[in-house]
């Protein structure tokens, strides 16, 4: 039985292929769907784990069980509603954690969780972000990395999966050759963005500005697939270590 992770969309999706195939599986291969105008869409991802155990993740994008692309954190509860109308009580959800909190993510999930399932099925265990079904368990993976220290001085209040993304550049020398003092830079330009622009304090914006920086790539699904083929293991699995560490529960028996 395959592990279903629920995703917002098309850079979630080849961000968690790429976690799972560096740090997670071998003999590793890459799954994807074709729809009409559009090739090489990420469904999942199969392989081996290092006990030997075959592991095969499907990624779910919208409630039609994967069969369309349509995608973003408003289409989740939609997905959530499929598959427990269908019987499927145990899976994974990664959502942006945006403006608000981690622990405001999780509830919302329950809270979709209940209104399916009836209050008294549920149990909220936020110690861990897992919802607890009488035949399942829902973990919840709020993406971006909430008070973090580095990012908050650059401004960033806004809390996306890009937060990985530019922490790992900050703290990867061998993924800032092109611009080696890429924090210095961004302490300057900023406050300046920022002065004409508006807020600018979210990882995705921010995200955006170091990519032509890095030069790893211009889209963001080639830019993330560079850094993952690129990134140190030392600082790729501290950087992770907070969404990997419930990456773990999903995956792990």
């Amino acid at each position: 039985m395959p592990v279903i992770l629920i995703l917002e969309g098309l850079t979630d999706a080849t961000f968690f292929q790429e976690v799972l195939g560096r740090l997670y599986l071998t003999d590793v291969k890459r799954l994807y769907m074709e729809e009409p105008g559009r090739r090489n869409l990420p469904s999942g991802v199969r392989g081996t784990t290092p006990a030997g155990t075959e592991l095969q993740v499907d990624f779910r994008y919208s409630r039609q069980d994967g069969d369309t692309v349509e995608g973003g954190k408003d289409r989740i509860p939609a997905v959530i509603r499929f598959l427990l109308d269908g019987d499927v009580h145990s899976f994974a959800v990664s959502q942006d954690i945006d403006d608000g909190t981690p622990e405001q993510i999780v509830q919302s999930v329950s809270d979709v969780a209940r209104s399916c399932l009836g209050a008294a099925s549920v149990t909220l265990n936020d110690d861990v972000s897992q919802i607890r079904l009488p035949l399942g368990t829902i973990t919840v993976l709020p993406m971006g990395l909430f008070g973090d220290g580095g990012l908050a001085e650059l401004g960033i209040t806004k809390h996306e999966l890009e937060d990985y993304l530019i922490k790992l550049i900050l703290e990867d020398e061998r993924l800032r050759e092109a611009i080696p003092e890429l924090r210095a830079f961004l302490a300057q330009v900023l406050p300046s963005i920022r002065e004409f622009d508006g807020p600018f304090n979210s990882g995705k914006e921010v995200f955006q500005l170091i990519k032509p920086l890095v030069q790893h790539g211009l889209s963001d699904t080639g830019a993330i697939r560079k850094i993952f083929a690129t990134a140190n293991d030392g600082p790729l699995r501290s950087v992770l270590a907070p969404l990997l560490e419930s990456l773990d529960r999903v995956l792990i028996p």
